[in-house]
């Protein structure tokens, strides 16, 4: 319909143009040449204008450019469970999205020194992380993290889910967070050396794990079948690392990866 009104409006412009419309002729015979373009530019310009409003009009689209913008409120968010985990490190319960968590945490310490597991250390820190056993490339990669942040390593020292840490916050770095919505890392079962997996049954992982829904199912019922993580419980927490009976460990905590928590 708009295009149909754009071509009738080019085909009586040119006959205009032509002067076969006297509406566009200056009202003087004798105006001056100036004056003359000036009232047909004039002209012009008004009947485009009222093509266009009668083309908006017949299509709808008037109605919709003159609908008002409905402002959004949006509710301040105390926790984000989403899209946090673009590190390969782990930080403390709260923790903001990495580039957002820099910026805002103050190097502190507060929240290391009020955990009462001391499962938080210093990065960069040689003497905090000496309190954690850690192999050579764990440690390397914790010195190469911002220094004076805070970092967890939840496979060699188990996260509560106190929320200590977070009351001890003082620049918003840490935001309050639901346990079930925490996600520090995410725990991963081997197979190949978990002895549920075999003849045995094993439900320490599962017996361990601090939330709900628990984070380790068992798909085929709890009795006679093979432990599962289920990606949307597990918090990272590593509770159910020290449990786990066998060496090394057949469950163990990786950095959680980013399209798992991507907004749906």
């Amino acid at each position: 319909m708009l295009a149909q009104a754009g071509i009738q409006f080019l085909f009586a412009l040119d006959s205009r143009v032509r002067g076969n419309d006297n509406r566009f002729m200056a009202d003087q015979p004798n105006a001056p040449r100036r004056e003359f373009f000036r009232q047909t530019f004039t002209n012009l310009g008004g009947h485009a204008a009222r093509v266009v409003d009668r083309a908006l009009e017949t299509t709808g689209i008037a109605k919709k450019l003159t609908q008002p913008v409905q402002s959004v409120e949006q509710e301040p968010k105390l926790y984000r469970p989403a899209n946090l985990h673009d590190r390969e490190h782990f930080r403390p319960p709260g923790a903001t999205h990495e580039a957002e968590f820099l910026d805002m945490c103050s190097r502190c310490r507060r929240c290391v020194d009020v955990c009462p597991e001391h499962c938080l250390f210093v990065a960069g820190d040689a003497n905090s992380l000496t309190r954690v056993k850690l192999d050579d490339v764990t440690r390397t990669r914790a010195l190469g993290v911002a220094a004076g942040t805070p970092v967890m390593f939840p496979n060699a020292r188990a996260c509560t889910l106190c929320g200590d840490c977070v009351d001890a916050c003082p620049s918003g770095a840490l935001l309050p967070t639901p346990r079930e919505f925490v996600r520090i890392g995410l725990a991963a079962i081997k197979a190949r050396t978990c002895i549920a997996f075999g003849e045995e049954h094993c439900t320490r992982c599962h017996d361990a794990c601090p939330v709900t829904p628990n984070a380790v199912t068992f798909p085929g019922g709890y009795y006679g079948s093979s432990p599962e993580v289920d990606t949307d419980a597990c918090t990272g927490c590593g509770q159910c690392v020290p449990v786990c009976p066998t060496s090394p460990k057949s469950i163990e905590v990786f950095p959680r990866p980013l399209a798992l928590d991507i907004e749906r």
